[in-house]
């Protein structure tokens, strides 16, 4: 394995335990700050809104395309009997950087500014729908 594969490898690593904790922190302050209620309804969650509370999706948003990177360092570092098992790892860090880039950019720009400007149309199919029968389940 190169010199270059390697350091860009152990950068990448240290980048992603560094965002992981970001993440963490981020999760951690957003829910001291901004605890989860009882809100039944979006608009009374578009109501209760603030942008801190996306603060978690900033440092993932960052993480996706470089676990990809991670992954192209550890296929270049694998042997050549194992190189199927990078590939397909290198693959799946692709599929899944991919949808989580759409995932967090749309959580950052979309749905963040609806939530602010109380937009809420279309944001329906986002309320957790519980059947009556389970309701008395979650009360306990």
């Amino acid at each position: 394995m190169d010199n270059v594969s390697c350091r860009l490898g152990y950068w990448s690593a240290l980048t992603i335990a560094l965002l992981v904790i970001l993440i963490d922190a981020g999760m951690i302050i957003s829910t001291i700050l901004f605890p989860i209620t009882d809100n039944t309804t979006i608009e009374a969650y578009a109501a209760s809104f603030s942008s801190w509370q996306m603060l978690p999706f900033i440092p993932s948003f960052i993480l996706s395309p470089i676990f990809v990177v991670f992954m192209l360092s550890v296929y270049n570092y694998i042997s050549q009997d194992k190189k199927i098992f990078g590939q397909l790892g290198v693959g799946f860090a692709l599929i899944c950087a991919a949808i989580l880039s759409m995932h967090y950019y749309i959580q950052l720009t979309v749905v963040n500014q609806g939530l602010l400007n109380n937009q809420t149309a279309g944001f329906g199919c986002l309320q957790l729908q519980i059947p009556t029968r389970f309701s008395g389940l979650l009360q306990h």
